[in-house]
């Protein structure tokens, strides 16, 4: 094995301590990188380490490791004393070394090569070519229960999830950040990566290469206002679709005669502003999905459908000749999985109502 020189430009300031114990040293959560433990090694486990290795390395090494030639000197036939002083000598260097100082930080190899780092997957480790992060938690209301499909976005806007009915949902990045949590009825919350990893049931480990954070329970706070009871709902004339598609109609005489016996009657205020619900929400690529669209006001709507970006994608005119209908969207064009934006929107009105719409 060729001798070499080993350097720590810059040392490393992190706690060795708060790292994460991995099968070579300990996981660096501030700059994603394993540091190895040399103080341990022997001047030949050290050499055989970096003639395997090509990659850039962090590591931790005794002061009297670094800035000097290490090399092995070749095997040769010794007699017993000098042999058993061969045993003792790597203990005594041992001690000397505990009182010695610690170093962390890049390692430079200036009488080697420099190569291509390679891709060396390690089961159970995390290396210095793996990337990404897996975030699992479930979303709560104030009162524990469940928001589902609760809209879960990463802080880049690149990677996105829809949680399933009961709030679980898995989002993969592709480094630490912050995530937004959302859903209809409840405030936009955002949460900082160093939050994440306070929360009382929070888990770190390692899958594949890949580091998991799991345990993150996420509480969104409700935004909903609190309305009066309503018996009876009626616009002068009306009709109410419910799920069977029957259809009944509730005339102002008859609201006028269940007063008069002592029915509590009251009108439901017309909406202020378009107001859409889309289901299934997340749908595959090109698949068809409902909108159940309530209005301030009949006649001509426009619904557009936009990518993340902001590019129209589809455009469907809607003539609402009820306050509250269902129209069924064609998906056709989405063809490709990610977030698109639903407008609904009518000719010379500046509301705009928005909504998210999750294609995976």
């Amino acid at each position: 094995m060729k001798p070499l020189q080993l350097t720590i430009a810059e040392p490393c300031h992190e706690n060795w301590n708060q790292m994460l114990p991995e099968e070579q040293g300990k996981f660096c959560m501030s700059c994603q990188k394993t540091v190895v433990d040399f103080t341990a090694m022997s001047d030949r486990e050290v050499l055989q380490y970096f003639s395997t290795d090509t990659g850039s390395t962090c590591g931790r090494f005794y002061e009297d490791q670094l800035n000097r030639k290490v090399s092995v000197a070749k095997e040769r036939t010794i007699g017993r004393w000098k042999y058993l002083l061969q045993l003792l000598l790597p203990a005594i260097f041992a001690m000397h070394k505990a009182k010695g100082q610690k170093l962390m930080g890049k390692v430079f190899r200036p009488s080697v090569q420099q190569e291509q780092p390679q891709k060396l997957p390690i089961r159970g480790s995390i290396t210095e070519q793996s990337t990404g992060v897996i975030l699992k938690g479930n979303v709560t209301n104030n009162e524990g229960k469940p928001v589902p499909y609760a809209s879960v976005t990463s802080a880049d806007g690149q990677h996105a999830v829809i949680a399933d009915s009961l709030g679980n949902f898995i989002l993969k990045m592709k480094q630490i950040q912050s995530i937004k949590i959302s859903s209809i009825g409840f405030t936009e919350r955002t949460v900082a990566a160093n939050e994440l990893m306070k929360m009382k049931d929070f888990k770190i480990g390692v899958e594949n290469g890949v580091m998991v954070m799991s345990g993150l329970l996420l509480t969104l706070a409700s935004n909903a206002v609190n309305l009066d009871d309503v018996v009876v709902v009626g616009y002068g004339t009306t009709r109410r679709v419910d799920i069977m598609g029957s259809v009944t109609s509730i005339s102002v005489n008859a609201l006028d005669s269940m007063s008069k016996i002592g029915l509590k009657v009251k009108k439901m205020e017309q909406p202020k502003r378009p107001f859409v619900n889309i289901y299934p929400n997340p749908i595959q690529p090109q698949q068809d999905f409902n909108i159940h669209i309530k209005v301030p006001k009949l006649g001509h709507y426009l619904l557009e459908i936009l990518d993340a970006s902001g590019k129209l994608i589809q455009a469907q005119p809607l003539n609402m000749t009820m306050f509250e209908q269902t129209e069924t969207i064609v998906g056709n064009r989405l063809q490709q999985a990610g977030i698109y934006i639903i407008n609904l929107k009518s000719k010379g009105d500046k509301n705009i109502f928005s909504s998210k719409l999750l294609v995976q």
